[in-house]
């Protein structure tokens, strides 16, 4: 069983996102200290914000209607920066978001960030 992750940049057009998920893929949007991972299974997006170092989160779960489509472009491009994750359907997803988010931070360390210090990725309940 393969236990591994492979994370690469993902361009901030809604092609590639889109292209990325409908590959099984797990999108992963940030804008400045804020993640947001989304997946697309069963005709329905599933969310997961985080904010590093914080013991909380969010989570979202919406249909893959019109709507949600176009909420889901707006992130896309209020986002600093895109990636993509492959990873094997039997990992823990929760498993593969904390590594997704250490190998993101190792890579681009937030203080070298610019931009993107105003808008948060907040899910609401």
């Amino acid at each position: 069983m393969e236990e591994t992750i492979d994370l690469k940049p993902l361009a901030l057009t809604e092609k590639d996102f889109y292209a990325a998920l409908s590959d099984g893929h797990m999108a992963v949007l940030r804008s400045g200290r804020d993640f947001l991972y989304i997946l697309h299974k069963n005709a329905a997006f599933f969310m997961f914000s985080h904010t590093p170092g914080s013991p909380d989160g969010g989570r979202k779960n919406m249909p893959d209607d019109e709507k949600s489509r176009a909420l889901l472009k707006n992130l896309v491009k209020i986002a600093d920066r895109g990636y993509e994750v492959t990873f094997s359907e039997t990992m823990d997803i929760v498993g593969v978001m904390a590594g997704a988010e250490e190998g993101i931070l190792e890579l681009f360390p937030i203080e070298e960030e610019a931009g993107g210090a105003d808008i948060e990725f907040v899910i609401p309940e």
